[in-house]
């Protein structure tokens, strides 16, 4: 991949993945020891990051012990002119859901991203499994959450 080609990047995850492709892309992010890069491109580097969905994600439970939390950069660094405008983050959560959390409560998420955080509240699945634990694993395939993932994706394309 040729490094000057500003690809926009988006990354899916759902619950500990959440968690997970934050910290990878974190790291990513930042350069070795002796501040060269570590990757050979900015899309490996994670620079044309330009998109973050999360849901039932459980971020804020492993950052209680910090009293600094610094999230990803997003937009990334070297993302397109007309992409950052449509950069941000989307965190998809229930309120029945207890592995899923909003992340604007956690100061350096909110301080950091600002407007390109977007907390969704949604009821995720159906009769059975809105109102409970179960909501957990309702996501991929409520309304609620497929239709504005497809819409943010689509608007990159």
């Amino acid at each position: 991949m040729d490094n000057a080609d500003p690809t926009p990047l988006i990354v899916i995850a759902h619950s500990l993945g959440a968690h997970i492709m934050s910290n990878y892309i974190w790291d990513r992010q930042r350069e070795d020891t002796n501040g060269a890069p570590k990757y050979p491109n900015d899309f490996e580097q994670m620079r044309t990051l330009a998109g973050m969905v999360t849901f039932g994600c459980n971020i804020p439970l492993f950052t209680f012990a910090y009293s600094n939390v610094e999230p990803i950069d997003l937009p990334g660094g070297k993302l397109s002119d007309d992409n950052i405008g449509k950069a941000k983050w989307l965190n998809f959560y229930d309120p029945d859901d207890v592995l899923g959390y909003p992340l604007r409560p956690i100061d350096g998420y909110k301080n950091k991203l600002g407007g390109k955080l977007e907390d969704r509240s949604i009821n995720a699945g159906g009769w059975l499994t809105s109102w409970n634990p179960l909501s957990h694993a309702m996501y991929w395939t409520d309304d609620d959450f497929t239709e504005p993932v497809a819409k943010f994706i689509a608007d990159f394309l």
